[in-house]
């Protein structure tokens, strides 16, 4: 219901269909509970997935500040949370992306008001 983008939604729905995503429901009534107290401070995508996340010991993706990241914080633990650079380090040290492929996707990002504090992540790679 949160994705108001035509292409967006047909994405989503292209990948369900594939199998490559899948419908997770919210079900337990502790899950329920959390969910209801989350949302008392943020929007229902958000509280859901730390609901579910928090419920079946799953890792969140997320670049969220505020609210949401201090309260997967909370419940989930830092170590739980992963960001899009972690993502893009990750598919680097994989072997499934070149430093230079994913210094060609941060621009892009940053076309789209993604913006990360350096310049390569050849520099991250470093560290």
């Amino acid at each position: 219901a949160e994705i108001t983008n035509e292409s967006q939604r047909q994405q989503v729905e292209t990948a369900l269909a594939d199998g490559f995503q899948w419908v997770v429901r919210l079900e337990a009534v502790d899950g329920l509970e959390l969910f209801v107290e989350l949302r008392r401070i943020m929007g229902a995508g958000e509280s859901s997935c730390l609901a579910l996340a928090k419920g079946n010991g799953w890792t969140v993706a997320s670049d969220e500040k505020g609210a949401f990241k201090r309260e997967a914080v909370r419940l989930l633990g830092a170590a739980s949370i992963i960001t899009t650079v972690d993502i893009y380090l990750f598919s680097i040290r994989a072997g499934l992306l070149t430093v230079a492929e994913a210094d060609a996707a941060k621009t892009v990002l940053a076309k789209n008001r993604f913006v990360v504090p350096f310049g390569s992540f050849q520099e991250l790679l470093c560290e």
